[in-house]
């Protein structure tokens, strides 16, 4: 079916990054000094040595998942698998139809992919990037540099088999330096590169993380399996739909694929790690079941139902069971954190493609039927176009809205265990979307190709988000704190206690951000390939800080006067900040 015809905040609560280094900076020669020196040791770190090396089969944000998507788009490949990362074998046949079926330039570049994963069985990768963040305080005037130095060591390979068996692994060593901040440090609600295997160690100026990937696969025209410890993802956004996004956690996993004519079928199972109402890693015991049925009825149309279900503490092998999950739930008896949704794609013609996907958490029919908008509704929405033309300097034009409503993917429904396993996190991440609840978010990317090898990439983004506390009354807290302590940044832990309106509070956080990535990949040469990469943006955020605690320390004993001050010291907190990233590193596999 495939081949017919012709892709925090984390666990950083705050925009303002905290470093480990900081300068105050006064407007003054000295301090401007200061600023290119740093920058000349970034620059300089980062020219000495390095290399990111992703691994198709078990990362489902390689590169290669936005070629084979431009060559569906174009009608190079007629069809792409649901899960990502592909099997091997389904990798193999998607690269040998476009050298058959795509034009000079596309059959290039399925060759040299072709070459780069199964060429050899193991790649040897390096990695250094220097980065800088300039912070100034819109309200203080006070001006932060924070810088940070990345290292990393992989080791990695796809290894195909006979008879559609493949097999695929990668592990490695990361450092940073400077700022060792846990969080990506580019960008806010954002992911880690790699996730660790372990805890990081920190030994003074430095953390070290280890990670390691790896999957076994099978795969024919019909049938695919695989089992590992991975990342996943689902629909064909390249930074992922509403569930399974591909900057989720890796977790061992096991999935199943039909691909018919009209009709395909995928199960995923995964393995979790709980946290607490807080967000802070706990025991493994929660599982996410997830299966999907896609009808094909014509080559322009697809549509998709899904449904995921996160619960814990037990196994619950009815959830296996190709039937609507929210039925099983029902039936069991279980307050299991259960996620519906819908995906439909249109393929115009060829090259220009939309792709919509809307996520039910909970619907309350009743009072919508009532026209009772502040009713208990948990919805994720994203639609989005993605236009690909042959034969021009422009590889990829994505445009996207995103509306994540407040509460969805939380779950308060704890069964009086002090771990949440219900709550729609992997080691405290989304396994959805990584915008907070209670936030929507447009963008607009522009990836060009002026010469072989040679890419220029713009961005740029309007976000808004609200911290959905601001609008609970004294006695309201005060209610929600007698179950015990809850997170109250406004982040997918911020369990509901009262319905709100979407973004309806006093404060709301408006972040502006636009830049330009610029990569250059040498050819390929008996010492390895090189790549050099470099990232400018600026952002403006208003309201900064909206995604810190409003109420740190509460508890169900604490008076009115104390909330009233909690509440004020928050919004004094708040702020206009600007901010310039840039970042420098070179790249080499062998």
């Amino acid at each position: 079916m495939f081949f017919e015809t012709r892709h925090s905040v984390g666990e950083r609560n705050r925009w303002k990054i905290s470093s480990f280094r900081k300068l105050e900076i006064e407007p003054s020669k000295n301090d401007f000094m200061k600023i290119k020196k740093l920058s000349i040791i970034l620059f300089l770190a980062a020219v000495f040595f390095s290399a990111a090396y992703t691994q198709v089969s078990v990362d489902p944000a390689d590169e290669f998942y936005e070629a084979a998507l431009r060559w569906h788009i174009r009608g190079v490949v007629s069809e792409l698998p649901q899960l990502k990362p592909y099997p091997q074998e389904t990798v193999r046949r998607i690269l040998l139809a476009v050298m058959e079926r795509g034009d000079r330039e596309e059959a290039s570049d399925a060759r040299e992919y072709y070459d780069q994963i199964f060429g050899q069985a193991w790649h040897v990768s390096a990695e250094t990037k220097g980065a800088t963040l300039i912070s100034r305080n819109g309200t203080t005037d006070e001006r932060d540099i924070d810088g940070q130095i990345f290292f990393s060591r992989h080791v990695g390979g796809d290894v195909l088999f006979a008879n559609g068996f493949g097999a695929g692994y990668r592990g490695g060593v990361s450092a940073k330096f400077i700022d060792t901040s846990s969080g990506v440090f580019k960008d806010a609600w954002a992911s880690p590169a790699y996730d660790t295997f372990i805890d990081t160690i920190e030994t003074g100026a430095a953390a070290i993380d280890f990670d390691v990937d790896a999957i076994a696969s099978y795969a024919n025209e019909k049938i695919s399996l695989s089992a590992g410890y991975n990342r996943t993802g689902y629909t064909n956004y390249i930074d992922g739909g509403n569930v399974l996004s591909p900057a989720a956690f890796n977790a061992p996993q096991f999935s199943f694929a039909y691909d018919g004519h009209r009709f395909d079928f995928v199960q995923h199972f995964a393995a979790l790690r709980a946290s607490d109402m807080l967000g802070k890693n706990g025991p493994y015991g929660k599982f996410l079941s997830f299966h999907a049925l896609r009808f094909t009825p014509n080559r322009k149309i697809r549509l998709s139902y899904y449904d995921s279900v996160v619960y814990g503490k037990r196994f619950d092998p009815s959830y296996l069971i190709p039937f609507p999950a929210g039925f099983i739930a029902s039936a069991n008896g279980y307050d299991d954190n259960v996620i519906a949704g819908l995906l439909f794609e249109y393929n115009f013609f060829s090259g220009v493609s939309w792709l919509t996907d809307l996520s039910i958490n909970k619907l309350d029919i009743p009072q919508m039927a009532r026209l009772r908008f502040n009713a208990d509704n948990r919805l994720a929405f994203k639609t989005g176009l993605s236009y690909t033309p042959n034969d021009s300097l422009c590889k990829l034009l994505t445009l996207s809205y995103t509306i994540i409503s407040p509460y969805m993917y939380t779950s308060e429904e704890t069964n009086g265990e002090s771990y949440n396993y219900h709550s729609y996190t992997n080691w405290g991440r989304s396994i959805g979307q990584s915008l907070p609840p209670n936030s929507d978010h447009i963008s607009l990317k522009i990836k060009l190709e002026p010469v072989k090898r040679f890419t220029v990439s713009t961005f740029a983004s309007i976000t808004r988000h609200a911290n959905v506390y601001q609008s609970y009354s004294n006695d309201e807290l005060r209610e929600m704190l007698s179950k015990g302590g809850r997170a109250k940044d406004g982040s997918i832990n911020s369990q509901r206690y009262a319905s709100t309106q979407f973004l309806s509070e006093s404060y709301v956080m408006y972040i502006a951000r636009g830049g330009v990535e610029v990569s250059y990949r040498f050819p390929r040469v008996n010492a390895g390939v090189f790549e050099l990469n470099g990232i400018f943006a600026y952002t403006y955020i208003s309201n900064a800080g909206m995604d810190t605690p409003i109420f740190s320390g509460a508890t169900k004993s604490t008076a009115d006067a104390q909330f009233n001050l909690m509440r004020t010291a928050w919004e004094n907190q708040l702020h206009d900040e600007y901010d310039i990233f840039f970042s420098l590193g070179v790249k080499w596999t062998y």
